[in-house]
């Protein structure tokens, strides 16, 4: 398992410590119900980035404890290391995959402060910033050939039902979903 952990400054990486509580832990606890047992599965893995500096470099930081607590989470950093990499880069990352797996808090659009990830593969791809790059550039070269046909409906065809068109990856990439609105609204035309 792997995390991604936001601080407010890169100043706050001196003190080695994240602590998650109030409305933060729960936002954390929304996305991830299950995390005590996700927690206790070991971490392999862990990027710091900030919150209030994104144009600052995020850190690769080795977990060395992390303490549940009833109404906080603690975790302890050590052999922090600059990475290279812009934390705001990491920030948009974090937003698309959280969007796409359900972490953003729906009454208030915030990311948690605590990310889990599961497998390497996605944490390698949020941290490399490349889990859309090849799929949309796919997507979007065959979207724009349909469209050089005017083929409208096959561009609408891809994407049923359109009105689910949200819980798909596209829905992240405005390329894609401006070829589907114009698209649909060629469709609509008498």
């Amino acid at each position: 398992m792997y995390l991604f952990v936001t601080l407010w400054r890169e100043t706050d990486i001196s003190k080695k410590m994240f602590t998650l509580k109030g409305e933060y832990l729960q936002t954390f606890e929304q996305a991830f119900p299950d995390f005590k047992k996700r927690l206790k599965a070991g971490i392999q893995g862990c990027v710091v980035y900030f919150n209030k500096e994104k144009e600052n470099n995020c850190y690769w930081a080795d977990v060395k404890a992390v303490q549940v607590y009833r109404d906080s989470i603690v975790i302890y950093f050590n052999n922090c290391r600059k990475l290279d990499m812009l934390s705001g880069d990491i920030y948009v990352s974090l937003i698309r995959f959280g969007y796409r797996n359900g972490w953003i808090n729906k009454k208030q659009g915030f990311l948690p402060l605590l990310c889990i990830v599961d497998n390497k593969e996605d944490f390698d791809e949020i941290r490399k910033n490349t889990f859309r790059v090849v799929k949309d550039k796919n997507i979007l070269a065959h979207l724009r050939e349909l469209s050089s046909r005017n083929d409208w409906k096959s561009i609408c065809d891809l994407f049923e039902p359109l009105e689910k068109i949200h819980e798909r990856d596209e829905w992240d990439n405005h390329e894609v979903l401006y070829e589907i609105g114009y698209a649909c609204s060629k469709l609509a035309e008498p």
